[in-house]
């Protein structure tokens, strides 16, 4: 899943930008924007900003322009995989990309460190890596994913739901979209599904179904868990996000 993030700066409170630009929710934009700080009544070398009087008109502009955050992720998941947990990601571009810190958690309170990977610094194409944990917990744990940049500025995904038992097996699925907006396409590496269900908070499945690609439009938006139910009656749990 594609995510992409950008910071606008600006010192000052009057905005002049188009309505449908989206840049502040992360959308592009078509080019610099402007805010202006406009005040009537100035006098030449008054400190308007300290707020002293004033007879002339002042405006007091700035420019903006995007810029993105160290990298574009493509996605972010982890699974079981030969009685470890495989932990996979993707990026679609680097700027000045230092490393990773996969961290995992048993109650989303406490957290240690799984492993460290090196980025690519700088790119523009597509990069996979990945990391296995070893000794995984039992039951459900979590796993997240963080990116330090060569200025030692960082940012986190959000936690990624795992189960790992007895009854682990090579089978494996990829969601998208995750967070979903009621579309759900589920890829699977190994034996093809037998069925999924979607479980809500209470432990109750709300839904059942034995297709790859399904809408849960039906269902409010909130956390649920998903189980993937393979050919061979084995199965894997991930954390599902749903939002309209």
């Amino acid at each position: 899943m594609r995510h992409m993030f950008y910071i606008a700066l600006f010192v000052i409170s009057f905005r002049i930008f188009a309505q449908n630009n989206n840049i502040f929710y992360g959308g592009i934009a078509s080019g610099d924007e402007v805010l202006c700080y406009i005040q009537s009544d100035a006098i030449l070398n008054n400190n308007i900003f300290k707020g002293g009087n004033s007879s002339h008109l002042v405006k007091i502009c700035t420019s903006l322009s995007e810029i993105p955050l160290p990298i574009t992720l493509l996605y972010f998941d982890a699974f079981v995989m030969d009685n470890k947990v495989l932990i996979k990601w993707a990026t679609m571009s680097e700027v000045n990309n230092d490393y990773f810190v996969v961290e995992r958690s048993k109650n989303l309170i406490e957290n240690d460190v799984v492993g460290i990977v090196d980025g690519k610094g700088n790119s523009n194409d597509v990069v996979q890596y990945q990391l296995f944990d070893d000794s995984p917990f039992y039951g459900i744990s979590y796993y997240r994913l963080k990116q330090v940049d060569l200025n030692e500025n960082f940012s986190y995904t959000d936690w990624t739901a795992v189960y790992f038992d007895s009854k682990a097996s090579s089978n494996y699925a990829i969601i998208y979209y995750n967070p979903s907006n009621g579309e759900i396409i589920i890829e699977t590496i190994g034996l093809d599904i037998l069925y999924v269900e979607i479980i809500n908070e209470l432990g109750q499945i709300v839904y059942r179904t034995n297709q790859k690609q399904f809408n849960t439009e039906k269902l409010s938006n909130g956390i649920y868990l998903i189980k993937i139910i393979f050919a061979d009656k084995t199965y894997e749990i991930k954390k599902l996000v749903i939002y309209h």
